[in-house]
């Protein structure tokens, strides 16, 4: 990872809501993941957009982009630990940060990824009368 602001690591149980139908959830009709086993590649920037939630944002706050490398298989059931720093904000249609995510299992580095976000909206413009 890249310098910058480190945020607390966290531990998800990939099983339930994280677990391998998220994909037939989020519209992924493709049984794959499911009929093995498997974490569907959408979980991990879920798990992005909640340390964003959790610890980056100050309000209503817009997942913007994800940049993801997948660097092996997740079985569901794990537990991911998730890290991350924020090495980059700025200001374009609000506050932006961009954080480098890395989701690891007994060690092994899953997947990685830069998320952005507009972390603080910009102020509403007065009602015109």
């Amino acid at each position: 990872m890249r310098p910058g602001e480190t945020l607390r690591s966290t531990c998800v149980q990939l099983v339930g809501e994280m677990g391998s139908d998220y994909g037939s959830r989020a519209g992924d009709e493709l049984a794959l993941f499911r009929h093995h086993g498997l974490v569907h590649p959408a979980v991990w920037p879920a798990l992005a957009n909640h340390l964003v939630h959790t610890q980056v944002a100050r309000g209503s706050w817009i997942h913007t982009r994800s940049n993801i490398r997948h660097h092996a298989t997740a079985r569901a059931g794990s537990t991911a630990h998730v890290h991350a720093t924020v090495v980059r904000r700025f200001q374009s249609h609000g506050e932006r940060a961009v954080l480098d995510v890395h989701i690891e299992i007994d060690g092994v580095l899953v997947a990685s990824l830069e998320h952005e976000a507009i972390v603080l909206l910009p102020a509403a413009a007065p009602a015109r009368v």
